[in-house]
């Protein structure tokens, strides 16, 4: 086997991964929510089209009163740290929330690592649109 073919398998392995941790996540926060709770400010959750995967966004969260909460997926420590760099560079948009999920992260592991981020976001964001509000 050519190292050629075998970056090419190594590649095709690694989006396929990528791909399959994404869905778990949307799958996750929408049809398999594994909790009682489930913010009923989430409207929706689902992939990104092509063109919001190009600007750096994997999950979209779609909610009742602020619009879309975005996330990006990573699998390890070393690609979200890059996707940080990007964001500090000013490549990617710094609003975009970034999670390492790992293939031996269940619907439970998953919403226990992504809701408190979500909800701040959430939080974060009514509180820009009502200034005046107590809601933390």
């Amino acid at each position: 086997m050519s190292q050629q073919h075998l970056r090419y398998l190594m590649g095709a392995t690694t989006l396929e991964v990528a791909l399959n941790n994404e869905k778990r996540v949307v799958e996750a926060l929408g049809t398999n929510y594994p909790f009682a709770d489930r913010p009923p400010w989430i409207k929706n959750v689902r992939l990104a089209t092509k063109d919001e995967d190009n600007r750096g966004k994997d999950v979209v969260v779609e909610t009742t009163d602020v619009g879309n909460i975005l996330i990006q997926v990573k699998s390890s420590t070393c690609a979200k740290q890059k996707f940080l760099r990007r964001q500090a560079y000013g490549e990617v948009s710094i609003r975009i929330l970034c999670v390492i999920i790992s293939a031996s992260n269940d619907a439970s592991a998953i919403c226990r690592i992504i809701m408190p981020l979500l909800n701040r976001a959430h939080n974060e964001r009514v509180a820009k649109r009502h200034p005046n509000s107590t809601r933390h």
